[in-house]
């Protein structure tokens, strides 16, 4: 069961516009016990038997401008003298005093530049005026002196406080703002450390592999110019060997592109949509692949692309490794926001080459699903190995990024 102290903070002061009204209304009951227990004459004795309804008018009058005090401040603290003025007439009361504290409290706080300045100048003349004017009349100074530090008390106080408050609010707006300056100085520097290295890694793999994919594909075509090899039997393979290297001397091209630019908003330098030509490989090798995948492709993140690509190119290059002739289906659907990728071969004879997952295929094809926060699964099912992989188009909150 929830506490008073806790009700008032969530249903009276839930929100500033709450606030203002349950600080108005707290007033208000504050300014009236005060005048049932006949707490008045505050700046003079007023009448022997004072009516109290006069006070009750003034207090309710300071409270409903304590409605405007937050959206126009300079404007209630205008219109409030009156009140003050005539409260001050009948002998004053301490209601009406704590509500124009408060008035002048939020122009302190809140008030526009011009208007705080105009105030602290007719509070500076007030101040002056209360100690001269009982000065001259009187030619006490006790009574100007008492005059001064009850109009201070009264209009000075309050409009220093607002103005420590807000100027502690100014300072911690700074600090956020230059906090935020420092965050972005960081990402910008971050940013050209990681371009740094992407370009440095772009130019590693174009030095390391460029050339030799192209000596590769020149050796392969120059192989297959030979009169004897349309009709030997390892045409096929150097044909086969030729397409490869076109095909890894694109992708590298792409990647070393796509590393130098540092968009990962990019297009994929593979992607799903080239699946077609990684099953007429396989065929070339020698496998039966049957190819099940909408119509028309989907439009997908380049990660998401990208990792299923890959995925299916290291589930065929495994068959072709582990159980070449075997037949392969490649599934590919997407549903309730999920692309799910599932390739599955059939295994080899008892005696043939059967290891499966000893190198790096597996576990890379693992990282890249469970990167992006997907699923993945590889292993044997009934005499046929079945890799599948869940690819989220929108990762999880909790997923590694």
């Amino acid at each position: 069961m929830r506490t008073v102290r806790e009700l008032w903070r969530q249903e009276v002061l839930g929100t500033p516009r709450r606030r203002v009204i349950g600080e108005a209304v707290a007033t208000w009951l504050v300014g009236l016990a005060l005048l049932a227990l006949g707490v008045v004459g505050t700046f003079g004795p007023g009448p022997a038997t004072p009516d109290r309804w006069p006070f009750v008018l003034t207090l309710s009058a300071l409270c409903l401008l304590l409605l405007a005090k937050r959206e126009r401040p300079g404007l209630a603290l205008s219109v409030g003298v009156v009140p003050l003025v005539v409260d001050i007439a009948l002998g004053g009361s301490i209601g009406v005093v704590i509500a124009f504290f408060d008035l002048v409290y939020c122009v302190a706080l809140w008030g526009r530049r011009e208007v705080l300045r105009r105030v602290e100048a007719l509070v500076a003349v007030a101040v002056f005026a209360s100690a001269a004017v009982p000065f001259v009349l009187l030619g006490t100074v006790r009574e100007a002196v008492l005059g001064a530090v009850v109009t201070f008390s009264l209009l000075a106080t309050p409009l220093w406080w607002g103005r420590s408050v807000r100027s502690q609010a100014e300072l911690a707006a700074v600090a956020d703002a230059r906090a935020e300056d420092l965050r972005r100085i960081a990402e910008l520097r971050e940013g050209e450390v990681l371009q740094a290295e992407r370009t440095r890694m772009a130019a590693e793999l174009h030095d390391a592999l460029a050339g030799n994919l192209a000596a590769i594909g020149i050796h392969a075509e120059a192989a297959l110019s030979l009169p004897e090899a349309a009709s030997s039997p390892s045409g096929r393979s150097l044909t086969a060997i030729r397409e490869a290297s076109v095909s890894a001397s694109d992708e590298l091209r792409a990647m070393v592109r796509l590393l130098r630019s540092g968009d990962d908003e990019r297009t994929a330098p593979a992607r799903l949509a080239d699946v077609e030509g990684l099953v007429a490989l396989a065929r070339q090798h020698g496998h039966t692949v049957d190819l099940d995948r909408p119509d028309p492709w989907p439009a997908l993140p380049a990660s998401i692309d990208h990792a299923a690509h890959r995925i299916v190119q290291e589930s065929l290059t495994n068959a072709t490794k582990h159980a070449p002739g075997a037949r392969v289906a490649v599934t590919i659907a997407m549903a309730d926001e999920v692309l799910t990728v599932r390739v599955a071969s059939t295994l080899p004879a008892v005696g043939a080459r059967t290891a499966r997952g000893e190198g790096l295929g597996v576990p890379g094809m693992r990282e890249r699903a469970e990167s992006l926060g997907g699923r993945f699964s590889a292993g044997p099912t009934g005499g046929v190995w079945v890799v599948s992989a869940s690819l989220p188009l929108a990762p999880d909150e909790g997923s590694p990024p």
